[in-house]
């Protein structure tokens, strides 16, 4: 009887433990933002297309300043009218929980309707709300960035080619938009990082491949391509939990295009300003050579892994813990599961769907 009653009390334990502990995987509260309230729907002049939209602007903001624009596009997933599906957002908790200090920004998400692409009219829609940010608020129109992954991959590279003279920089994620003749023509002194898996099942990784061969058939000398050899569709966190990404974008500035970073080891140089990158698992190796992607460019770069160990160290600890104490209590086969039940990997913010 005492042996029962020590489960059930180790069991509410248990599931109080991982409540409080699910507790604290919520999202970066936007305390160094604030969401402006009166700007989240816009109608088109015409009065035919209505988009929901938040715009984030920092805490710090001084009118005397000027702001980098950020364009963050979601995925088919998220598509609604609801303002709230796309939302939270990978990209967006960084840049208003670790970068906010070192990239301060203007930064809008809008929503595409249900049923559409991020294409044509809604990629206009985007850049007339870009219009109407620039006007309420002291912003860089030399620093506009545009980033998505999977369809906002697509919206990326839409907006990018559409409306190159406006945009300093793209950051296509698994774009799914193949290329044309006009685009890749339109984006040929466009600074542009494209990162997609090798692995990818739903956006294949040929779409990608062939934007980078075709930008740099066409002479353009800032396209860089990172490959994530072993990773599938879900690539965006590890894309954001690199610095060197939003150092590169945040350097780009309308009509003066840099050289990127790539994935280089501190005090590396790039060689060639159209490298491939291969990242994959291990310690960083530096090797010259055709990829074997089929690219005609150097494989030059830093190795990293596709996850943040430190991410999952909590998780890890939870299990061992809740483990222990039920061995210790002589309920060691009831540990392992309830340790199984409780083990919590970190979840994969939303970006995605195609």
């Amino acid at each position: 009887m005492k042996k029962v009653i020590t489960f059930l009390f180790l069991l509410m334990l248990v599931f109080g433990f991982c409540i409080g502990a699910a507790a604290e995987e919520t999202w970066t509260d936007y305390y160094n933002y604030k969401d402006i309230e009166d700007a989240h729907r816009y109608t088109s002049p015409e009065g035919e297309r209505m988009m929901p939209y938040h715009v984030f602007i920092p805490n710090s903001y001084d009118k005397k300043k000027k702001y980098p624009i950020v364009v963050i596009l979601h995925g088919l997933g998220e598509n609604g009218d609801d303002n709230r599906s796309h939302m939270p957002n990978y990209l967006l908790d960084k840049l208003v929980s670790i970068y906010y200090k070192q990239y301060p920004a203007i930064i809008i998400l809008p929503q595409c309707p249900v049923g559409a692409w991020w294409s044509g009219v809604y990629t206009d829609c985007v850049m007339e709300i870009v219009e109407d940010v620039k006007t309420r608020y002291s912003t860089d129109g030399d620093r506009l960035y545009v980033t998505g992954a999977s369809m906002g991959g697509a919206g990326t590279w839409d907006i990018g080619a559409r409306y190159a003279d406006r945009v300093a920089a793209l950051v296509p994620v698994c774009g799914a938009a193949r290329p044309s003749d006009q685009y890749v023509w339109a984006l040929r002194n466009m600074p542009i990082w494209i990162f997609h898996g090798k692995a990818d099942t739903v956006v294949s990784f040929s779409v990608s491949d062939n934007w980078n061969n075709a930008l740099q058939a066409a002479g353009n000398k800032y396209v860089q391509f990172t490959i994530f050899g072993w990773m599938d569709h879900g690539i965006w966190p590890a894309v954001w939990n690199n610095p060197n990404v939003f150092e590169w974008m945040f350097s780009q500035i309308r009509g003066k295009p840099e050289v990127g970073l790539l994935w280089y080891e501190s005090g590396a140089s790039a060689t060639s300003a159209t490298q491939t990158t291969r990242v994959t698992t291990g310690s960083s190796t530096s090797t010259s050579g055709s990829d074997t992607s089929g690219s005609n460019t150097s494989n030059t770069g830093k190795e990293s892994s596709s996850t943040d160990p430190a991410s999952n160290k909590g998780d890890n600890r939870t299990g061992m813990v809740l483990y222990i104490i039920l061995a210790v209590a002589g309920l060691g086969g009831a540990g392992a599961v309830l340790a199984v039940l409780c083990y919590r990997k970190k979840r994969t913010p939303k970006d995605g769907g195609i």
